[in-house]
């Protein structure tokens, strides 16, 4: 007879750290990164696969998502305070982000082209415990590499890349992106915000914009002092955001139209209370300790960056970036769900056999296994490919295909991670839908995993962007670009097939027709470009479970030899050969 606390309990899966437990992010890091890199930085990866599933990194968390943000609008006898709270494990788990080099490492260059991969290599590992601290995170890389291009003879703008940048969480600050605003999201054509110029031209002053600026903007991101510039580049914004996900960061790139015009310009403030007025804290399905807020912006001291009316390809830059690190963050989660379901089928016992050892449970994980390793291929050949870009640059026809990469990995990892994510939960049965522990809490992992479905673009946007380029003026060349570059990647007859069948449909549809299909147009294309990865890494490592996960891309439910579903799951010391 059992009691409450007697009789039979029900062994925890017990997580492994998370690099070395992890076949994927090991495979991407194998492929991505030199032999001299990857020696280099193992002991960090392997370092913090352990820290991430620390006692300590989910008292954190738990304290972050327990004790939420909350804004205290006024003091006690009315007076407006607009103080935004946030827990300590929130700042804790910043504090940690920062110093793992989650950011730095990608500006240090210190593994030159490959940094981009070593850098988002620890964002996988880091996120899925993170409490989507990284949200913010993501946004400070954006703004840092726009600052990076745009604003490298601007001494007050650099002072600000170097905080932004910084792995010394002293000194390290996060910045927000403003774009949605209550007409649109991505489409931003209808922003209300508008920026009037505080230029005063006063005799000399054209000379020496920076010197005086410096003095007028004062350095310290949390001061009460607001002070307006007055050079050619300085503005003060009005307006209301109605989305801010880095409500606690020091400063924030937005877009704003300069006064009396249509076309928007791209902005960059410091966030202070007196300018940048919380109206109220969202309600989200997740990302709970993440405070994302309504602002209202009053006379709020700017800084152009780039060109007047050119604000939208400048943000671009920031796109790109947050849409990889969406990718990282669904897989990330999805990567977490897949090891908890994995170790859970080790302990767990159903009509006398392990689920480990039952074949229909066998064939679902390794189903999941097999896609979880094409996403993550197809997420870090656009962050290989940035990371090329920056430092020893592209041929003409990749850059092309960096242009829209991020876009599509994001449409499709995004969505293929989060289902993957409900399909790990319902490996657990009801204890997968259980929130009692963080640690091995897959309901938690999904809810974070479907914001990335739609922030930074839903799927249908960043499909519908696919489809336009591709029947746009430059159609013909961007087409050109990816068969010319997937056959650089694989001479596999098979995946060139695709590619042409792919090509074929296409250019047989007019615009409307395709972007009314755009979602197939992308997945196609992701598809494709999964296959022909895999295919050349299966030549590169020539390991049998390499073969099987490529040819089993060319399934649709990627199917494959059943004898092989052990050893893609648990490696070769507990397969059934």
């Amino acid at each position: 007879m059992a009691t409450a606390t007697t009789g039979f309990f029900q062994d925890r899966p017990t997580l492994l750290n998370q690099y070395d437990g992890n076949s994927a992010l090991k495979k991407v890091a194998e492929f991505y990164l030199s032999h001299k890199t990857l020696a280099a930085v193992l002991p960090e990866l392997r370092e913090l696969g352990d820290y991430v599933i620390s006692k300590e990194i989910f008292e954190w968390q738990e304290d972050a998502e327990t004790n939420i943000p909350r804004v205290e609008h006024q003091g006690t006898f009315g007076h407006p305070k607009n103080r935004l709270i946030v827990s300590q494990g929130w700042k804790l788990l910043k504090a940690k982000a920062f110093a793992a080099g989650i950011i730095s490492d990608s500006y240090e260059r210190k593994y030159a082209e490959e940094s981009r991969v070593v850098a988002f290599l620890k964002n996988w590992l880091f996120s899925a415990s993170s409490a989507t601290v990284l949200c913010p995170f993501a946004m400070t890389d954006g703004t840092a590499r726009v600052l990076e291009v745009f604003a490298k003879d601007d001494e007050r703008l650099q002072e600000w890349y170097n905080h932004l940048v910084s792995s010394d969480p002293t000194q390290a600050w996060t910045s927000g992106q403003w774009m949605t605003e209550r007409p649109g999201g991505s489409d931003v054509r209808n922003t209300e915000t508008v920026a009037t110029s505080s230029y005063r031209k006063e005799e000399g002053a054209e000379s020496r914009p920076n010197a005086s600026a410096n003095n007028q903007i004062e350095n310290n991101a949390t001061s009460d002092i607001v002070t307006v510039g007055t050079g050619p580049k300085d503005y003060t914004v009005n307006g209301f955001k109605w989305f801010s996900s880095a409500t606690d960061s020091e400063c924030s790139i937005l877009l704003a139209k300069r006064e009396g015009e249509t076309g928007l310009s791209c902005f960059i403030g410091k966030l202070t209370p007196e300018t940048v007025i919380i109206n109220r804290l969202k309600k989200k399905f997740g990302t709970i300790a993440l405070p994302t807020a309504e602002l209202e912006l009053r006379n709020h001291p700017v800084i152009l960056l780039g060109q007047a009316n050119n604000g939208v390809p400048v943000i671009a830059t920031v796109l790109n970036i947050t849409r990889l690190y969406s990718s990282t963050s669904a897989l990330s989660c999805y990567g977490r769900s897949l090891h908890i379901a994995k170790q859970y089928a080790l302990v767990r016992s159903v009509f006398g056999k392990k689920l480990s050892a039952t074949p229909a449970h066998l064939k679902t994980l390794a189903h999941e296994q097999v896609q979880l390793t094409g996403l993550m291929f197809l997420l870090f050949e656009g962050i290989s490919l940035l990371g090329q870009s920056e430092v020893t640059g592209l041929s003409p026809h990749r850059e092309a295909v960096l242009r829209v990469l991020p876009g599509i990995a994001k449409a499709y990892c995004c969505k293929k991670a989060t289902i993957g994510c409900s399909e790990c939960m319902e490996a657990l049965g009801g204890a997968g839908y259980l929130e009692h522990e963080i640690d091995i809490n897959i309901a938690r992992l999904y809810r974070e995993s479907q914001v990335n479905v739609i922030w930074e673009g839903t799927t249908n946007v960043l499909s519908d962007d696919v489809a336009r380029v591709m029947k746009g003026k430059r159609g013909p060349l961007m087409i050109g670009a990816f068969e010319k570059y997937i056959a650089e990647v694989s001479s596999d007859q098979s995946v060139l097939d695709e590619f042409a069948a792919w090509k074929k449909w296409v250019e047989g549809m007019d615009l409307e027709a395709t972007r009314a299909d755009a979602r197939n147009v992308t997945y196609k294309l992701a598809h494709v470009i999964v296959r022909a990865l895999l295919l050349r890494n299966a030549v590169k490592t020539g390991d049998r479970v390499d073969v099987e996960i490529a040819e089993r891309w060319k399934n649709a439910d990627l199917s494959g030899d059943a004898e092989y579903d052990s050893e893609i799951l648990y490696g070769q010391k507990t397969a059934k050969l």
